[in-house]
């Protein structure tokens, strides 16, 4: 919302250009007449080194990690106190730290939202809400390895939780080769890493056996954690399920170190102080403001006149949140569809009509074809506007095999699944839409009803109050404020 050119840092156009300009040199000495075929699974290491097979090696790989980790379970059975049981449970601890933190995580965004009464809260401090979902993945997985770690013990937490790692690659390696990369290269390090102690005397050394629980683990938070930041800034909280995935599947590395030895494990007491800290941090996301001045709300303001049912009004939209209250007081109490092309409610209040011309079409041609009628029409809009939409019903355009819309010699299928309420929408942005030719095909010669729209940028005078009552906390969004005319014509 706050993309402007005064905001704009010289820094990053530099950036993008240097990045735009290495891939152009990077291709100019490749030999492009005889590509590669096939596709690539691959990820990077913290942005040092990207990692990457061709994608067909791997189902292959995964079947080899899965293996790989299957013999260590068997050797680990026999050279330790380790038993099925104990390897099952490991498996299901980690199973259950990975669902228990996505569920929490929902609850805990649910709740959030619901206290703070705004759908995205989070807006503005987001760090809150980041680090009640992170705790609560350390406290999903204490709670879960408390319960099972001592029947399972380290070994069985650690085998369990990469043998659940090299499954999961294994069945992503037939649907999404791409994504099983990221679950195979922890579980292939774990597997190579305990097969070194398994087989050796170093199965007896307390420090060895750590320090292979530690390495996946950091493998899989070196490749997870950052897409847990990648979610967030795509997506927001709103889908809490894409970040705690990727936090939840961290945890699990870590679920080995609650059956350590005394002075060495995450123990209760971590788990108390991660329970602490994720009800801490969830008051906090609750009580701090959802928007700022430098993270805002996106609102939009809008003038609209219906020339043809002869009233004026002032609308509002707020994308997901309420109303600042500054501009609620001045609408009615009650949202009204204002766009007869869109579902959506606006909050709304009278306004006086602006002495701007009306927008209209001029008819060019209107011919039957193969018993279709065919209209070339001219859209017109006298006040200069910024922009003109054409808005047809749908089940007047005709369907088959030939084109229903044509535009500057463009021609255009209607799909039923662009219509919105009813009506096929046409949009030119521009001032050179005034005169834009467009030939509409309709199913018969029946009378048709359009509606011709015209929007430029800003609002009319009498907009400044509403300007002034917009907070800072509030900028426009997409298209921004607007003032629209729109005027119904018959064909």
């Amino acid at each position: 919302p706050l993309d402007r050119l005064e905001n704009l840092d010289p820094r990053s156009v530099q950036h993008q250009g240097e990045s735009v300009l290495a891939l152009v040199q990077e291709l100019a000495e490749r030999d492009l007449s005889a590509p590669r075929t096939g596709d690539a699974a691959w990820t990077d290491l913290l942005g040092f080194v990207t990692v990457h097979w061709p994608a067909a090696w791997t189902i292959p790989l995964s079947i080899a990690g899965l293996s790989l980790l299957l013999v260590v379970c068997a050797v680990v059975l026999l050279r330790t106190e380790l038993g099925v049981g104990g390897l099952l449970l490991g498996l299901l601890a980690a199973f259950l730290t990975l669902v228990l933190t996505i569920v929490l995580g929902l609850g805990l965004t649910w709740l959030i939202s619901q206290v703070a009464g705004e759908p995205s809260p989070w807006t503005a401090y987001p760090l809150a809400t980041r680090v009640a979902l992170w705790a609560g993945s350390l406290l999903c997985a204490g709670l879960a390895a408390g319960v099972l770690a001592r029947r399972a013990g380290a070994w069985g937490l650690a085998l369990g939780t990469w043998l659940l790692w090299a499954l999961l690659a294994l069945v992503l390696g037939f649907v999404l080769p791409g994504l099983s990369i990221l679950f195979l290269l922890p579980a292939f390090a774990a597997g190579v890493l305990f097969m070194i102690v398994a087989l050796t005397p170093l199965v007896r050394s307390r420090v060895a056996r750590e320090v292979a629980f530690v390495m996946p683990a950091l493998a899989g938070g070196a490749l997870w954690l950052p897409l847990a930041f990648g979610f967030e800034s795509a997506v927001g909280f709103d889908l809490s399920p894409a970040i705690t995935l990727a936090v939840g599947l961290t945890a699990t590395g870590l679920v080995p170190f609650f059956a350590l030895p005394k002075g060495r494990r995450l123990g209760g007491s971590m788990t108390i102080a991660a329970a602490f800290v994720v009800v801490a941090a969830a008051i906090a996301a609750m009580l701090l403001p959802p928007y700022s001045a430098s993270d805002p709300q996106r609102v939009n303001l809008y003038h609209v006149e219906d020339r043809d049912t002869g009233s004026a009004y002032w609308a509002g939209n707020a994308l997901l949140g309420t109303m600042p209250a500054s501009l609620l007081s001045r609408f009615d109490p009650e949202p009204a569809a204002v766009f007869p092309w869109q579902s959506g409610l606006y909050m709304v209040a009278e306004a006086a009509f602006t002495d701007a011309p009306a927008p209209g079409l001029e008819v060019l041609s209107d011919l039957m074809e193969a018993g279709q009628r065919v209209v070339e029409v001219q859209l017109r809009s006298p006040r200069g506007a910024d922009g003109i939409a054409l808005h047809v019903p749908v089940d007047t355009l005709a369907g088959g095999e030939l084109p229903a819309v044509r535009v500057a010699g463009y021609s255009f299928n209607v799909v039923p699944g662009d219509a919105v309420q009813g009506y096929y929408s046409l949009d030119c942005f521009g001032r050179a839409c005034d005169g834009l030719v467009v030939e509409l095909r309709l199913e018969n010669d029946a009378p048709v009803e359009v509606l011709v729209v015209d929007s430029t940028s800003g609002l009319p005078a009498g907009g400044e109050d509403w300007l002034r009552a917009r907070p800072d906390t509030a900028v426009p969004r997409n298209e921004g404020d607007l003032m629209l005319v729109m005027k119904r014509v018959d064909l």
